[in-house]
């Protein structure tokens, strides 16, 4: 009897460790493959991002360059360095007038809010308000800007706060706003730089727009931070922020948050945050302003606190790191619905597994007939109890049927996911939770399988459509299980609603038609109507007209390239892109 008792022990012990060690294998290999999934969709939104954020950044150096040259500017320049030391005179200078005049129109188009020509001295000779003029540049504060200039290159700022009141979105003027500058040399008749102009643009616009497209799914976003880790365009998460406490009520979040790591989860109300001036800089913005680009998919803090994943990459040109980061429970939801699928399964083969030892070990310690029946039973009821407390407590629906296909468990997840109650469902043929076709079919394919065998369902993930009780359709993920309990055969559904993911699909789905057919196409044929200009099929055109247009046929170029660029990261996500492998010989592509 104790050999037998011990030969079971170790038994029991060996299976258990066999399930433990399967299970494990089974949510590594499970997890591998959804972060590297992750890590190429976050890689690609970063480069799409960083791409919008280069065409822009050309776009508006290379339309200051226009401006900066000019004869006009060049010359009413000259005029006003004449009288650079005093205030008063470059005030009331008729080339200030002159100026001012030349700009209204270029505002109107280009949505600039204001200008700035700046000596070498920073000193401003011209601007939109007379309040700056004669005064040093607010520029000043930024001197590899100026020097840029000042040194015949063109520059874009960061973002920073307005040394003027501006006007919101809802035609307040407000002291503070975000305000940015794109500049470009003013050179005279030798090509010597006499002075910058600068021109003001809204980061609340085109700026934070090219970041805005970057947001994955509901939890997602892009952003751009500079070395000290203050943030450089709008956060997806202002309310949020607001709420616990990190901006004000009303305020951006633009320069006003630090990219730190605050140790705790602030969005989820825990307590024990380490104080503001302590914080260090997140995982991710630690590694970008070494100049480090990166992936990370183990999830990591962000500003706010929450666990999140990302890419990130530092550009070093303009001096500021751009990220793309979605909170890990979006991210890896399928991941940790697999990973309770796989918990669930091998927790309950354990516990029937060590319910069956348990009840056999106390079935060789009984003698009399009536000892045995009364250890089964209690041995059977502390399973059952121990099972039920698993079962209901699973946050997936959770149902079993037999070989007829009747209902034999429905949980309390089910319940609430199809409108039944289990005493309506249960001994009752599952196909009523199912909408036609599979309403008719799933009978058939019961037998179908156990005439050949024949798997289609069993041991996958697959989408599917669910039938409430008031007659709504929605889409489902169903897992099925097949197990031998007592030589019957039983199978084990575990389902999720994914009507949320399914909204999201049609979202993107929609956004890519109408980049693929209202956007390319029109930009497609403006493309050829400018290159036909080029080509002089109006006539021969001055040089000024002439270099217009090549910047516009160069930014129609561009913003081709970054629609087809959307349209192939959605047919890389779809698995639609088709990759042709061929010889190629190297030193014709590197000479």
């Amino acid at each position: 009897m104790f050999l037998r008792r011990g030969l079971l022990f170790f038994v029991a012990i060996f299976v258990v460790v066999l399930l433990g060690a399967a299970s494990w294998w089974v949510q590594v290999r499970v997890k591998t493959r959804i972060q590297v999934r992750t890590g190429k969709t976050l890689s690609s939104v970063l480069a799409a991002t960083n791409q919008g954020f280069h065409t822009w950044v050309g776009e508006q150096q290379s339309a200051a360059l226009v401006w900066a040259g000019t004869p006009e500017v060049r010359r009413l320049t000259g005029e006003l360095l004449l009288f650079q030391n005093a205030p008063d005179s470059l005030k009331n200078s008729p080339a200030q007038a002159v100026l001012r005049a030349w700009y209204e129109p270029i505002a109107k188009v280009r949505g600039y809010r204001g200008f700035f020509v700046i000596a070498p001295g920073n000193i401003n000779l011209a601007s939109s308000r007379d309040t700056n003029i004669g005064e040093n540049s607010l520029l000043a504060e930024q001197e590899e800007f100026l020097l840029k200039i000042l040194l015949g290159r063109t520059a874009l700022s960061h973002p920073q706060p307005s040394e003027v009141p501006l006007q919101d979105s809802k035609g307040n003027f407000v002291a503070g706003l975000p305000t940015m500058f794109v500049g470009a040399p003013i050179k005279n008749e030798r090509g010597d730089v006499i002075a910058a102009l600068a021109f003001r643009v809204d980061p609340l616009v085109d700026f934070a727009e090219i970041f805005k497209r970057g947001r994955i799914a509901s939890t997602g976003e892009a952003y751009a931070f500079d070395e000290k880790g203050r943030l450089l365009s709008e956060s997806r998460f202002d309310p949020q922020l607001s709420s616990v406490g990190i901006i004000p009520p009303g305020v951006s979040s633009i320069f006003n948050v630090e990219i730190r790591d605050p140790g705790v989860n602030l969005i989820a109300g825990e307590k024990g945050a380490t104080p503001k001036k302590s914080r260090p800089l997140t995982w991710m913005a630690k590694h970008a302003v070494t100049g480090k680009a990166g992936v990370g998919l183990e999830p990591y803090r962000d500003y706010r606190g929450v666990p999140v994943v990302g890419a990130w990459l530092w550009d070093g040109d303009h001096g500021i790191g751009i990220a793309v980061e979605e909170d890990a429970s979006g991210a890896y939801s399928i991941l940790y619905l697999a990973q309770k699928i796989i918990v669930v399964s091998t927790g309950v083969l354990m516990f029937l597994f060590v319910g069956l030892v348990g009840m056999f070990s106390k079935f060789l310690t009984v003698y009399s007939d009536a000892e045995k029946r009364q250890a089964t039973e209690r041995i059977l009821r502390e399973s059952e109890l121990r099972f039920r407390s698993l079962f209901e407590s699973a946050m997936d629906a959770f149902i079993t049927i037999d070989e007829q296909g009747r209902i034999g468990l429905f949980n309390s997840a089910a319940e609430q996911m199809f409108g039944y109650a289990g005493s309506e469902v249960i001994g009752k043929n599952v196909n009523m939770l199912m909408p036609s076709p599979y309403y008719e079919e799933h009978d058939g394919y019961l037998q179908n399988y156990f005439r050949t065998g024949e798997k289609r369902s069993i041991g996958l993930i697959r989408a599917v459509e669910g039938l409430r009780k008031n007659g709504e359709k929605f889409p489902m993920e169903l897992s099925i299980g097949e197990n031998f309990i007592e030589g019957k055969r039983y199978f084990s559904g575990l389902i999720r609603d994914i009507t949320e993911r399914h909204e999201i699909d049609r979202m993107k789905s929609e956004f890519i038609s109408v980049v693929s057919h209202e956007i390319r196409t029109p930009l497609t044929s403006l493309r050829g109507s400018l290159g036909l200009l080029q080509g002089g099929v109006a006539g021969d055109m001055k040089p000024e007209g002439m270099q217009l247009l090549d910047i516009a046929v160069n930014n129609s170029e561009r913003l081709i390239r970054l629609i087809n660029d959307i349209l192939d990261l959605e047919k890389i996500e779809s698995g639609t892109m088709e990759l042709r492998m061929a010889r190629v010989s190297v030193r014709k592509l590197v000479t």
